[in-house]
Protein backbone atom coordinates (compact mmCIF):
# COMPACT_ATOMS: atom_id res chain seq x y z
CA UNK A 1 0.00 0.00 0.00
CA UNK A 2 1.29 3.54 -0.82
CA UNK A 3 2.02 5.49 2.15
CA UNK A 4 0.39 8.63 2.03
CA UNK A 5 2.78 12.17 2.89
CA UNK A 6 1.46 14.84 4.70
CA UNK A 7 2.71 18.78 4.87
CA UNK A 8 1.17 22.49 6.21
CA UNK A 9 0.31 24.90 3.76
CA UNK A 10 -1.57 27.79 4.77
CA UNK A 11 -5.42 28.59 4.56
CA UNK A 12 -6.88 31.69 3.31
CA UNK A 13 -10.31 32.12 4.06
CA UNK A 14 -10.46 31.64 7.89
CA UNK A 15 -12.95 33.84 8.25
CA UNK A 16 -15.57 32.23 5.25
CA UNK A 17 -14.88 28.52 7.43
CA UNK A 18 -15.70 30.73 10.41
CA UNK A 19 -19.03 32.12 9.08
CA UNK A 20 -20.37 28.53 7.37
CA UNK A 21 -19.85 26.94 10.67
CA UNK A 22 -21.09 29.57 12.34
CA UNK A 23 -24.49 29.67 10.20
CA UNK A 24 -24.88 25.89 10.29
CA UNK A 25 -24.57 25.48 13.99
CA UNK A 26 -27.24 28.33 14.45
CA UNK A 27 -29.67 26.50 12.77
CA UNK A 28 -29.33 23.61 13.64
CA UNK A 29 -30.86 22.90 16.81
CA UNK A 30 -34.85 22.80 15.74
CA UNK A 31 -34.80 19.71 13.52
CA UNK A 32 -35.00 16.19 14.80
CA UNK A 33 -32.31 14.79 12.52
CA UNK A 34 -29.48 17.63 14.04
CA UNK A 35 -29.19 16.30 17.46
CA UNK A 36 -26.29 15.05 19.33
CA UNK A 37 -26.12 11.89 21.16
CA UNK A 38 -23.19 10.95 22.71
CA UNK A 39 -20.22 12.48 20.65
CA UNK A 40 -19.04 15.09 21.86
CA UNK A 41 -15.23 17.65 20.86
CA UNK A 42 -16.13 15.80 17.14
CA UNK A 43 -15.66 18.79 14.58
CA UNK A 44 -16.77 18.02 11.48
CA UNK A 45 -15.98 18.12 7.86
CA UNK A 46 -17.65 21.71 8.36
CA UNK A 47 -15.61 22.77 11.26
CA UNK A 48 -12.35 21.47 10.05
CA UNK A 49 -12.43 22.86 6.27
CA UNK A 50 -9.65 25.18 7.05
CA UNK A 51 -7.30 22.97 9.79
CA UNK A 52 -8.30 20.22 6.47
CA UNK A 53 -6.88 22.48 4.10
CA UNK A 54 -3.20 23.57 6.35
CA UNK A 55 -2.89 20.47 7.95
CA UNK A 56 -3.71 17.25 5.64
CA UNK A 57 -2.84 18.68 1.90
CA UNK A 58 -1.93 15.91 -0.32
CA UNK A 59 0.49 16.37 -2.93
CA UNK A 60 -1.99 16.19 -5.34
CA UNK A 61 -4.06 18.17 -3.49
CA UNK A 62 -3.51 21.66 -4.95
CA UNK A 63 -6.54 21.44 -6.92
CA UNK A 64 -8.76 19.87 -3.92
CA UNK A 65 -7.86 22.77 -2.00
CA UNK A 66 -9.06 25.84 -4.28
CA UNK A 67 -11.64 23.82 -4.85
CA UNK A 68 -13.00 23.90 -1.62
CA UNK A 69 -11.80 27.19 -0.63
CA UNK A 70 -13.67 28.50 -3.61
CA UNK A 71 -16.69 26.35 -2.63
CA UNK A 72 -16.44 27.57 0.63
CA UNK A 73 -16.12 31.42 -0.42
CA UNK A 74 -19.33 30.40 -2.92
CA UNK A 75 -21.14 28.92 0.34
CA UNK A 76 -20.12 32.38 2.54
CA UNK A 77 -22.11 34.33 -0.18
CA UNK A 78 -25.35 31.95 0.17
CA UNK A 79 -25.18 32.49 3.72
CA UNK A 80 -25.02 36.36 3.65
CA UNK A 81 -27.87 35.94 1.11
CA UNK A 82 -30.21 33.86 3.32
CA UNK A 83 -29.19 34.92 6.66
CA UNK A 84 -32.22 37.75 7.06
CA UNK A 85 -34.80 35.75 6.52
CA UNK A 86 -33.59 32.63 8.92
CA UNK A 87 -32.50 35.70 11.19
CA UNK A 88 -36.02 36.93 11.86
CA UNK A 89 -36.83 33.85 13.52
CA UNK A 90 -33.64 32.94 15.27
CA UNK A 91 -35.43 32.70 18.58
CA UNK A 92 -37.79 29.94 17.23
CA UNK A 93 -37.02 28.68 13.48
CA UNK A 94 -39.71 27.14 11.39
CA UNK A 95 -40.09 24.03 10.16
CA UNK A 96 -39.22 25.51 6.53
CA UNK A 97 -36.53 27.18 8.06
CA UNK A 98 -35.07 23.26 9.49
CA UNK A 99 -35.94 21.66 6.50
CA UNK A 100 -33.81 24.62 4.26
CA UNK A 101 -31.15 24.16 6.50
CA UNK A 102 -30.88 20.24 6.11
CA UNK A 103 -31.01 20.47 2.59
CA UNK A 104 -28.62 23.15 2.66
CA UNK A 105 -26.01 21.34 4.86
CA UNK A 106 -26.63 17.89 2.81
CA UNK A 107 -25.61 19.63 -0.77
CA UNK A 108 -22.66 21.01 0.71
CA UNK A 109 -22.02 16.94 1.85
CA UNK A 110 -23.10 15.91 -1.42
CA UNK A 111 -20.04 18.56 -3.51
CA UNK A 112 -18.05 17.15 -0.48
CA UNK A 113 -18.31 13.47 -1.91
CA UNK A 114 -18.43 14.18 -5.50
CA UNK A 115 -14.44 15.71 -5.57
CA UNK A 116 -13.74 12.82 -3.53
CA UNK A 117 -14.95 10.52 -5.84
CA UNK A 118 -13.98 12.47 -8.39
CA UNK A 119 -10.38 12.20 -6.88
CA UNK A 120 -10.37 8.84 -6.60
CA UNK A 121 -9.22 9.94 -2.70
CA UNK A 122 -11.14 6.55 -0.82
CA UNK A 123 -9.37 3.43 0.42
CA UNK A 124 -11.06 0.23 0.14
CA UNK A 125 -10.34 -2.87 2.41
CA UNK A 126 -10.46 -6.94 2.02
CA UNK A 127 -13.31 -8.76 2.57
CA UNK A 128 -13.32 -10.60 5.48
CA UNK A 129 -10.62 -7.57 7.20
CA UNK A 130 -10.72 -7.68 11.03
CA UNK A 131 -8.23 -5.11 12.91
CA UNK A 132 -8.26 -4.75 16.90
CA UNK A 133 -6.89 -1.82 18.78
CA UNK A 134 -3.44 -2.45 19.70
CA UNK A 135 -3.47 -4.35 16.42
CA UNK A 136 -0.64 -3.50 13.41
CA UNK A 137 -1.49 -3.90 9.71
CA UNK A 138 -0.69 -1.56 6.70
CA UNK A 139 -4.38 -1.43 6.06
CA UNK A 140 -4.01 1.12 8.99
CA UNK A 141 -2.86 3.36 6.38
CA UNK A 142 -5.74 3.63 4.39
CA UNK A 143 -8.10 3.05 7.46
CA UNK A 144 -6.61 6.68 8.70
CA UNK A 145 -6.69 8.45 4.72
CA UNK A 146 -10.47 7.91 4.91
CA UNK A 147 -11.09 9.14 8.89
CA UNK A 148 -8.96 12.07 8.17
CA UNK A 149 -11.19 12.94 4.61
CA UNK A 150 -14.19 12.55 6.87
CA UNK A 151 -12.83 14.57 9.71
CA UNK A 152 -13.35 11.85 12.52
CA UNK A 153 -9.28 11.81 12.88
CA UNK A 154 -7.65 15.14 13.27
CA UNK A 155 -4.70 15.85 10.76
CA UNK A 156 -2.61 16.94 13.92
CA UNK A 157 -2.57 13.50 15.54
CA UNK A 158 0.57 10.72 14.52
CA UNK A 159 -0.18 9.70 11.13
CA UNK A 160 2.97 7.51 10.80
CA UNK A 161 1.74 4.44 12.94
CA UNK A 162 0.48 1.56 11.03
CA UNK A 163 -1.24 0.54 14.84
CA UNK A 164 -4.65 0.94 15.55
CA UNK A 165 -3.21 3.40 18.37
CA UNK A 166 -6.35 5.08 21.00
CA UNK A 167 -6.55 7.90 19.07
CA UNK A 168 -7.34 6.17 15.94
CA UNK A 169 -9.71 4.04 17.77
CA UNK A 170 -11.57 6.72 18.84
CA UNK A 171 -11.92 8.32 15.14
CA UNK A 172 -13.34 4.83 14.38
CA UNK A 173 -15.71 4.77 17.04
CA UNK A 174 -16.63 8.46 15.81
CA UNK A 175 -17.31 6.95 12.39
CA UNK A 176 -19.36 3.65 13.95
CA UNK A 177 -21.32 6.58 15.83
CA UNK A 178 -22.19 8.20 12.21
CA UNK A 179 -23.10 5.06 10.64
CA UNK A 180 -25.36 4.27 13.31
CA UNK A 181 -23.13 1.18 14.69
CA UNK A 182 -21.45 -0.46 17.60
CA UNK A 183 -18.92 2.37 19.05
CA UNK A 184 -16.59 -0.10 20.07
CA UNK A 185 -13.56 1.34 17.85
CA UNK A 186 -12.73 -2.75 16.19
CA UNK A 187 -12.43 -2.34 12.53
CA UNK A 188 -14.99 -5.59 12.19
CA UNK A 189 -17.47 -6.42 9.68
CA UNK A 190 -19.55 -3.65 9.93
CA UNK A 191 -17.37 -1.17 10.17
CA UNK A 192 -15.35 -2.86 6.86
CA UNK A 193 -19.03 -2.62 5.15
CA UNK A 194 -19.81 0.98 5.99
CA UNK A 195 -16.32 2.20 4.83
CA UNK A 196 -16.37 0.04 1.98
CA UNK A 197 -19.32 1.33 0.50
CA UNK A 198 -18.36 2.81 -2.77
CA UNK A 199 -18.24 6.69 -2.74
CA UNK A 200 -20.61 7.22 -5.51
CA UNK A 201 -23.12 5.37 -3.74
CA UNK A 202 -22.82 7.73 -1.33
CA UNK A 203 -23.28 10.49 -3.22
CA UNK A 204 -26.15 8.90 -4.72
CA UNK A 205 -27.76 8.28 -0.62
CA UNK A 206 -27.09 12.24 -0.40
CA UNK A 207 -29.02 13.06 -3.85
CA UNK A 208 -31.78 10.92 -2.67
CA UNK A 209 -32.12 12.21 1.10
CA UNK A 210 -31.87 15.91 -0.53
CA UNK A 211 -34.68 15.22 -2.62
CA UNK A 212 -36.61 14.17 0.37
CA UNK A 213 -35.96 17.39 2.38
CA UNK A 214 -36.76 19.10 -0.85
CA UNK A 215 -40.64 17.74 -0.93
CA UNK A 216 -40.63 17.59 3.07
CA UNK A 217 -43.25 20.08 4.18
CA UNK A 218 -42.21 19.70 8.26
CA UNK A 219 -44.45 19.92 10.96
CA UNK A 220 -45.39 23.11 12.25
CA UNK A 221 -46.92 22.47 15.53
CA UNK A 222 -44.81 21.95 18.41
CA UNK A 223 -44.54 19.79 20.19
CA UNK A 224 -44.01 17.05 17.97
CA UNK A 225 -43.22 13.30 17.98
CA UNK A 226 -40.59 12.72 14.85
CA UNK A 227 -39.47 9.18 14.06
CA UNK A 228 -37.26 8.22 11.33
CA UNK A 229 -37.11 4.48 10.79
CA UNK A 230 -33.87 3.83 9.88
CA UNK A 231 -31.99 5.10 12.50
CA UNK A 232 -34.51 3.28 14.95
CA UNK A 233 -35.57 6.32 16.72
CA UNK A 234 -37.94 8.57 18.04
CA UNK A 235 -37.70 12.19 19.45
CA UNK A 236 -40.18 14.62 20.39
CA UNK A 237 -39.10 18.12 19.74
CA UNK A 238 -40.14 20.89 20.88
CA UNK A 239 -38.87 24.55 20.61
CA UNK A 240 -35.31 24.42 19.18
CA UNK A 241 -34.06 21.08 21.15
CA UNK A 242 -34.83 17.34 21.75
CA UNK A 243 -37.41 17.11 24.67
CA UNK A 244 -37.43 13.36 24.44
CA UNK A 245 -34.96 10.84 22.73
CA UNK A 246 -35.56 6.73 22.53
CA UNK A 247 -34.73 3.83 20.54
CA UNK A 248 -37.99 2.21 19.04
CA UNK A 249 -38.71 -0.87 17.08
CA UNK A 250 -40.17 -0.52 13.82
CA UNK A 251 -41.52 -2.91 10.94
CA UNK A 252 -39.54 -5.86 9.51
CA UNK A 253 -39.06 -5.92 5.30
CA UNK A 254 -42.38 -7.73 4.76
CA UNK A 255 -44.46 -5.71 6.98
CA UNK A 256 -42.80 -2.17 7.24
CA UNK A 257 -44.05 0.62 8.76
CA UNK A 258 -45.94 3.11 6.62
CA UNK A 259 -44.54 6.83 6.19
CA UNK A 260 -47.59 9.18 7.66
CA UNK A 261 -48.36 12.18 9.28
CA UNK A 262 -50.96 12.14 11.95
CA UNK A 263 -51.51 13.66 15.09
CA UNK A 264 -51.79 11.29 18.66
CA UNK A 265 -55.42 11.74 20.18
CA UNK A 266 -55.30 9.12 23.06
CA UNK A 267 -53.05 7.23 24.97
CA UNK A 268 -54.17 3.95 26.22
CA UNK A 269 -52.97 2.84 30.11
CA UNK A 270 -52.89 -1.21 30.22
CA UNK A 271 -54.04 -1.81 26.94
CA UNK A 272 -55.57 -5.12 25.52
CA UNK A 273 -54.69 -6.30 22.27
CA UNK A 274 -56.93 -7.09 19.35
CA UNK A 275 -54.87 -9.54 17.09
CA UNK A 276 -55.13 -8.65 13.78
CA UNK A 277 -56.71 -11.74 11.76
CA UNK A 278 -53.35 -12.42 10.26
CA UNK A 279 -51.12 -13.00 12.87
CA UNK A 280 -53.70 -14.74 14.81
CA UNK A 281 -54.27 -17.11 11.32
CA UNK A 282 -50.56 -17.43 10.38
CA UNK A 283 -48.67 -17.34 13.99
CA UNK A 284 -50.78 -18.14 16.70
CA UNK A 285 -52.48 -20.77 15.09
CA UNK A 286 -49.68 -22.69 14.41
CA UNK A 287 -48.77 -22.33 18.10
CA UNK A 288 -52.10 -23.47 19.33
CA UNK A 289 -51.26 -26.83 17.57
CA UNK A 290 -48.23 -27.46 19.00
CA UNK A 291 -49.72 -26.52 22.31
CA UNK A 292 -52.94 -26.71 23.23
CA UNK A 293 -52.45 -24.23 26.44
CA UNK A 294 -50.86 -20.98 24.62
CA UNK A 295 -54.14 -19.16 24.63
CA UNK A 296 -54.23 -19.09 28.40
CA UNK A 297 -50.45 -19.56 29.35
CA UNK A 298 -50.20 -15.50 27.28
CA UNK A 299 -53.40 -14.30 28.73
CA UNK A 300 -54.93 -14.57 25.69
CA UNK A 301 -59.05 -14.78 25.23
CA UNK A 302 -61.13 -16.24 21.73
CA UNK A 303 -64.28 -15.03 20.53
CA UNK A 304 -66.72 -16.55 17.76
CA UNK A 305 -68.40 -13.86 16.15
CA UNK A 306 -72.10 -14.22 14.69
CA UNK A 307 -74.55 -11.49 13.23
CA UNK A 308 -72.37 -8.80 14.59
CA UNK A 309 -71.44 -10.14 18.07
CA UNK A 310 -68.93 -11.98 19.37
CA UNK A 311 -69.00 -14.43 21.96
CA UNK A 312 -66.16 -16.03 24.40
CA UNK A 313 -65.88 -19.87 23.68
CA UNK A 314 -63.39 -21.83 25.83
CA UNK A 315 -60.38 -23.03 23.95
CA UNK A 316 -60.60 -26.55 24.81
CA UNK A 317 -63.74 -26.30 22.47
CA UNK A 318 -62.19 -25.92 19.33
CA UNK A 319 -60.17 -28.74 17.30
CA UNK A 320 -57.15 -27.14 16.44
CA UNK A 321 -55.35 -30.02 14.75
CA UNK A 322 -58.26 -29.60 12.26
CA UNK A 323 -57.86 -25.91 11.88
CA UNK A 324 -56.38 -23.86 8.74
CA UNK A 325 -55.44 -20.20 8.42
CA UNK A 326 -58.43 -20.44 5.91
CA UNK A 327 -61.11 -21.71 7.88
CA UNK A 328 -59.59 -19.71 10.98
CA UNK A 329 -62.40 -16.95 12.10
CA UNK A 330 -62.19 -16.65 15.53
CA UNK A 331 -61.09 -13.40 17.29
CA UNK A 332 -58.62 -13.23 19.47
CA UNK A 333 -57.99 -10.74 22.15
CA UNK A 334 -55.15 -10.80 25.03
CA UNK A 335 -56.01 -9.06 27.86
CA UNK A 336 -53.76 -6.53 29.99
CA UNK A 337 -50.85 -7.75 31.47
CA UNK A 338 -46.96 -8.52 32.31
CA UNK A 339 -47.31 -10.80 28.71
CA UNK A 340 -49.25 -8.34 26.63
CA UNK A 341 -48.06 -7.62 23.33
CA UNK A 342 -48.39 -4.13 23.69
CA UNK A 343 -47.01 -3.65 27.05
CA UNK A 344 -48.28 -0.69 29.66
CA UNK A 345 -49.26 2.07 27.18
CA UNK A 346 -50.33 2.51 23.84
CA UNK A 347 -50.62 6.24 21.62
CA UNK A 348 -53.59 5.77 18.99
CA UNK A 349 -53.55 8.32 15.96
CA UNK A 350 -55.93 8.34 13.45
CA UNK A 351 -54.78 6.54 10.23
CA UNK A 352 -56.00 3.86 8.30
CA UNK A 353 -53.28 1.35 8.49
CA UNK A 354 -54.07 0.35 12.23
CA UNK A 355 -50.28 1.87 12.86
CA UNK A 356 -49.54 3.48 16.43
CA UNK A 357 -46.80 3.58 18.80
CA UNK A 358 -46.71 1.21 22.28
CA UNK A 359 -44.76 -0.71 24.76
CA UNK A 360 -43.72 -4.17 24.56
CA UNK A 361 -43.17 -7.03 26.73
CA UNK A 362 -40.38 -7.71 24.67
CA UNK A 363 -37.50 -4.96 26.38
CA UNK A 364 -34.36 -7.24 25.44
CA UNK A 365 -35.01 -6.17 21.91
CA UNK A 366 -33.99 -2.43 22.19
CA UNK A 367 -30.37 -3.63 22.87
CA UNK A 368 -29.80 -4.87 19.09
CA UNK A 369 -28.55 -2.34 16.53
CA UNK A 370 -31.04 -3.33 14.12
CA UNK A 371 -34.64 -3.45 15.38
CA UNK A 372 -36.67 -4.11 12.09
CA UNK A 373 -38.67 -6.62 14.00
CA UNK A 374 -42.39 -5.85 14.26
CA UNK A 375 -45.62 -6.37 12.11
CA UNK A 376 -45.61 -2.73 11.24
CA UNK A 377 -46.00 -0.73 14.26
CA UNK A 378 -43.67 1.39 16.04
CA UNK A 379 -42.56 -0.29 19.74
CA UNK A 380 -40.99 2.64 21.80
CA UNK A 381 -38.08 2.15 24.63
CA UNK A 382 -39.45 4.83 27.20
CA UNK A 383 -43.76 4.74 26.94
CA UNK A 384 -44.05 6.08 30.36
CA UNK A 385 -41.70 8.70 29.82
CA UNK A 386 -43.97 9.63 26.93
CA UNK A 387 -47.22 8.97 28.28
CA UNK A 388 -45.57 11.71 31.18
CA UNK A 389 -44.82 14.39 28.52
CA UNK A 390 -47.68 14.27 26.58
CA UNK A 391 -49.91 14.15 29.41
CA UNK A 392 -47.68 16.91 31.22
CA UNK A 393 -50.48 19.44 31.26
CA UNK A 394 -52.95 17.40 32.61
CA UNK A 395 -53.15 17.42 36.34
CA UNK A 396 -55.03 14.20 36.42
CA UNK A 397 -51.87 12.61 35.25
CA UNK A 398 -48.72 13.47 36.36
CA UNK A 399 -46.08 10.83 36.43
CA UNK A 400 -47.01 9.50 39.45
CA UNK A 401 -50.53 8.76 38.82
CA UNK A 402 -49.39 7.19 35.46
CA UNK A 403 -47.52 4.68 37.14
CA UNK A 404 -50.35 3.92 40.14
CA UNK A 405 -52.47 3.52 37.25
CA UNK A 406 -50.38 0.89 35.55
CA UNK A 407 -49.35 -1.16 38.70
CA UNK A 408 -53.24 -1.78 38.58
CA UNK A 409 -51.74 -4.23 35.94
CA UNK A 410 -55.23 -5.57 34.64
CA UNK A 411 -57.19 -2.45 34.68
CA UNK A 412 -57.79 -0.21 31.47
CA UNK A 413 -58.08 2.95 30.39
CA UNK A 414 -58.06 5.35 27.81
CA UNK A 415 -57.25 8.88 27.97
CA UNK A 416 -57.72 11.45 25.65
CA UNK A 417 -55.32 14.47 25.19
CA UNK A 418 -56.27 18.03 25.53
CA UNK A 419 -54.30 19.02 22.49
CA UNK A 420 -53.37 16.49 19.99
CA UNK A 421 -49.61 16.43 19.61
CA UNK A 422 -48.62 15.43 15.86
CA UNK A 423 -46.30 12.65 14.72
CA UNK A 424 -44.22 12.33 11.67
CA UNK A 425 -42.76 8.82 10.42
CA UNK A 426 -39.88 9.39 7.81
CA UNK A 427 -37.55 7.52 6.35
CA UNK A 428 -33.95 9.58 6.05
CA UNK A 429 -30.79 7.64 5.75
CA UNK A 430 -28.49 10.70 5.23
CA UNK A 431 -28.82 13.89 7.67
CA UNK A 432 -26.45 16.18 9.49
CA UNK A 433 -26.91 16.57 13.54
CA UNK A 434 -25.89 19.45 15.14
CA UNK A 435 -22.36 19.33 15.13
CA UNK A 436 -22.80 19.56 11.43
CA UNK A 437 -21.54 15.58 11.17
CA UNK A 438 -23.27 13.70 8.26
CA UNK A 439 -24.80 10.57 9.32
CA UNK A 440 -25.66 7.67 7.64
CA UNK A 441 -28.00 4.50 8.05
CA UNK A 442 -28.63 1.43 6.07
CA UNK A 443 -31.11 1.25 3.41
CA UNK A 444 -33.70 -1.08 5.70
CA UNK A 445 -36.61 -0.73 3.40
CA UNK A 446 -34.68 -0.30 -0.23
CA UNK A 447 -36.53 2.96 -0.67
CA UNK A 448 -33.34 4.71 -1.60
CA UNK A 449 -33.94 4.54 -5.05
CA UNK A 450 -32.71 7.43 -7.57
CA UNK A 451 -34.45 10.82 -7.50
CA UNK A 452 -34.97 9.80 -11.20
CA UNK A 453 -37.69 7.98 -10.14
CA UNK A 454 -40.54 8.48 -8.07
CA UNK A 455 -38.92 7.83 -4.51
CA UNK A 456 -41.88 7.92 -2.24
CA UNK A 457 -45.23 8.20 -4.50
CA UNK A 458 -45.65 4.41 -3.51
CA UNK A 459 -45.29 3.46 -0.13
CA UNK A 460 -47.98 3.93 1.60
CA UNK A 461 -50.04 2.10 -0.81
CA UNK A 462 -50.51 -0.60 0.58
CA UNK A 463 -53.04 -1.70 4.28
CA UNK A 464 -50.54 -3.69 6.51
CA UNK A 465 -51.03 -5.02 9.57
CA UNK A 466 -49.99 -4.02 12.88
CA UNK A 467 -48.43 -5.72 15.98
Amino acid sequence: MTRVSYKTTSSTCPSATTSVSKYLLTHTNNHPLTQPEVVTNNKSILDKTGSFMKGISYSAFNIYNIYLRLFIIFLCLLTAAIMPAFGQQAAQPSATDSVTKAYLQLKLYHQFYSQIDAEQRWTYFPADTVIRPGQASDLIYGIRSNLLLTGDLSATQDLATNTLDSLLVKALAKFQFRHGLTTDGIFGNSTLQAMNVPVSKRVEQISINMERWRTYTGVATQPYIFVNIPDFTLQVIEGDSVALKMKVIVGKKTSKTVLMQSEVKYIVLNPSWNVPQGIAAKEILPLLKKNPHYLTDHQMRIYSKQAGQRTEIHPDSVDWQSMTPANFHYLVEQIPGETNALGKVKFIFPNEYDIYLHDTAQRGLFSKTVRAMSHGCVRVEKPIELAAFLLRNDAAWSAKKINEFIAKGTESTGIRLRTPVPVSINYFTAWTDNNSQLHFRNDIYNYDIPVTKPALSSLTSKKIQAD
